[in-house]
């Protein structure tokens, strides 16, 4: 049976309950996550029963935010939804898209046990589109693949790091983000070392592809650990 079919679930208390959530933390996105995760466990200790995607692709467009309208289609093991910039966006800026962001992120992992969100893109930061996913946990799709364009781009860089015996993995993208990693080839460097690999990376990318940002991603679980 799925959740919405569930007795002791009421959909109509569940999106007054997320709407007092947010409006609760007001802008900060910290608290905001923190309030629709706890207010995902609450529901799942009334029900007993934890979330699978299937449930959230039914609920989520209840809750009545632009930022969460269309339909998730499904993709191998996961879902997706691709809209257009919404008004929330015109109106309120990229902030607006952060702010949903979180609120999804918190409710997700407060409803479910291995199921996630990746917000893939958002217009608020630079791209055409805006894509969420849901997915689980042992599912490699945390991070959208790179763009066939910049591949050429970035194999030069990596192979000017490799001529420093210097390995520099592109894990993928996250909203107009690049997520990498720098590995030196049999030797620790010191602190000075390191920082000056990073900026080097940084300026080259500024100079081949100059609105793409960058995140270290070497302490991050990149997939399979809790965003």
């Amino acid at each position: 049976m799925r959740i919405v079919d569930q007795p002791g679930f009421d959909l109509e208390d569940f999106s007054r309950r997320f709407e007092l959530a947010k409006n609760s933390a007001g802008q900060d996105l910290r608290k905001l996550f923190d309030n629709t995760r706890k207010l995902g466990l609450s529901l799942v200790k009334h029900l007993g029963l934890t979330f699978e995607l299937s449930d959230l692709v039914d609920i989520l467009p209840s809750l009545k935010t632009t930022c969460f309208d269309g339909t998730w289609k499904p993709h191998r093991a996961s879902y997706v939804l691709e809209r257009p910039g919404c008004r929330l966006l015109q109106e309120q800026g990229f902030a607006a898209c952060d702010y949903w962001r979180e609120a999804l992120d918190g409710l997700v992992m407060g409803l479910c046990e291995d199921e996630r969100l990746a917000r893939h893109k958002s217009c608020g930061h630079g791209d055409a589109t805006c894509v969420d996913v849901l997915f689980q946990d042992r599912e490699s799709v945390r991070l959208a693949p790179i763009a066939s364009r910049l591949l050429p781009k970035l194999n030069f860089i990596q192979t000017c790091f490799a001529s420093e015996e210097i390995d520099l993995t592109f894990k993928g993208l996250l909203e107009n983000t690049l997520y990498y990693e720098i590995k030196p080839q049999g030797k620790k460097p010191c602190g000075t070392e390191n920082k000056n690999w990073h900026d080097e990376l940084k300026n080259m990318l500024a100079d081949l592809t100059p609105n793409l940002k960058l995140q270290d991603s070497s302490p991050l679980a990149v997939i399979g650990g809790e965003p």
